[in-house]
């Protein structure tokens, strides 16, 4: 019987693919969603290193809806209003001068310092002007100063440490960014696996029969040249058992066989039990390795040409 060049590289590679297909779907979609919606942009986030106008920078990447930044801030000065988050002191206010205006930190803390001399801040960009206008206007008219003078000396944004998105950024690389990862890994794999076979993670029972490429192509000839029976997912050559399912497939060295054995047992399948024949083998590196048949005349066949090879 004539059977492709290299026919047991070709069901290691089907195993393989029965893996890789599904990840290679997982790659592309997530691929497209990262292309079409800019989900690594928004939970991205962006360094402000310095600002000459808060609104026109921070109202840019507003706009963008990248919100998410790290703002290296200088002169920090308490403004007494804190931030409560159930009834618990989260952060409180600070304001800093950037291009002629007050531009309005929320900073977490538990315990607010007057003064901060240097900060990274980490938080979300949000438009809230009106919260900023009241804070000035509270200093406007604890100073006994007319609130109109202050007027307009204001950023429309304010970065929020405490509203920064933690759980949505880590939300997002766990469901997208880390199967979109593991799948791209799939797919290298799987194209390193084309290129050399015997880097299947397969080939590794291969070992105790010796170099698994050397296996490989003695098994590719053996299935060509010397194939005494095959039957649906099973091959007996000369001097191998190969077995072949959707996800593995296994080749047992006929040699090493020191036990066989026929059994007819139960297996339960679709909500009953049926019966089926179990052929096991016994090999020195393998303690028993067992395939199940659903009828008797295919594993008497079996039997009959690894017992007279």
């Amino acid at each position: 019987m004539m059977m492709g060049r290299k026919p047991f590289q070709r069901l290691l590679m089907k195993n393989t693919l029965a893996i890789a297909i599904p990840a290679i779907a997982v790659f592309v979609i997530l691929t497209f969603m990262f292309a079409r919606y800019p989900l690594l942009d928004r939970i991205q986030c962006h360094s402000i290193a310095t600002m000459t106008d808060a609104n026109i920078t921070l109202g840019l990447m507003y706009a963008e809806k990248t919100t998410n930044v790290e703002y290296s801030a200088e002169n920090l000065h308490y403004t007494g209003f804190d931030y409560y988050v159930d009834g618990e002191l989260s952060g409180a206010y600070y304001y800093t001068k950037v291009g002629g205006k007050y531009l309005m930190l929320l900073v977490k803390t538990d315990n607010p310092p007057m003064k901060i001399d240097e900060k990274l801040v980490k938080g979300r960009i949000k438009k809230d002007k009106l919260t900023a206008d009241h804070i000035v206007t509270g200093f406007a008219l604890e100073s006994g100063m007319d609130p109109a003078l202050v007027e307009n000396m204001t950023s429309d944004y304010v970065i929020s440490e405490p509203e920064y998105p933690y759980a949505y950024v880590i939300m997002i690389y766990v469901f997208f960014a880390m199967p979109a990862f593991v799948a791209l890994i799939i797919v290298i794999y799987t194209f390193l696996v084309c290129i050399q076979p015997s880097m299947n993670t397969q080939a590794r029972q291969l070992r105790e029969y010796g170099d698994p490429a050397e296996v490989i192509a003695e098994i590719n000839s053996e299935m060509r040249r010397k194939l005494l029976f095959r039957k649906n997912n099973i091959y007996v050559t000369e001097n191998y058992l190969v077995v072949s399912y959707l996800s593995k497939t296994d080749a047992i060295k006929l040699d090493e066989v020191q036990y066989i054995s026929k059994n007819e047992v139960e297996r339960k399948k679709a909500f009953r039990r049926s019966p089926v024949y179990r052929l096991t083998l016994s090999t020195p590196g393998r303690i028993f390795y067992e395939v199940d048949f659903s009828n008797e005349s295919l594993i008497d066949d079996v039997i009959f040409h690894i017992e007279n090879e």
